[in-house]
């Protein structure tokens, strides 16, 4: 069964970003969205916030340092933001790119 998003995009790919490194992204919807009652981003290296008026998600992810365990110059990102709505239903955004040292 497919599901419609309510996002034009509902992944970005932005490419590399240099750690300790802050970058915005925008989640533009489309007009017949529903009410969101909550946004919900994975981890605290994400920062969201709706714009009713706009129905964008203005997103802020702050590359922090890469964790040494992790072998070689780049770390993959793959963060999540849940959307969720009036009706209870859920949709998961996503941010995806690569950190590098």
């Amino acid at each position: 069964m497919e599901t419609t998003s309510y996002w034009i995009n509902p992944t970005i790919y932005f490419g590399t970003i240099k750690r300790n490194n802050n970058r915005d992204f925008v989640f533009q919807a489309i007009p017949t969205i529903p009410r969101i009652v909550n946004v919900q981003a994975a981890c605290g290296c994400t920062s969201v916030k709706y714009i009713e008026d706009t129905k964008q998600l203005k997103v802020t992810f702050k590359a922090g340092e890469i964790p040494k365990q992790i072998i070689g110059d780049a770390q993959a990102v793959d963060k999540k933001i849940t959307i969720t709505y009036a009706d209870n239903t859920t949709e998961v955004l996503s941010l995806i790119g690569t950190k590098i040292r």
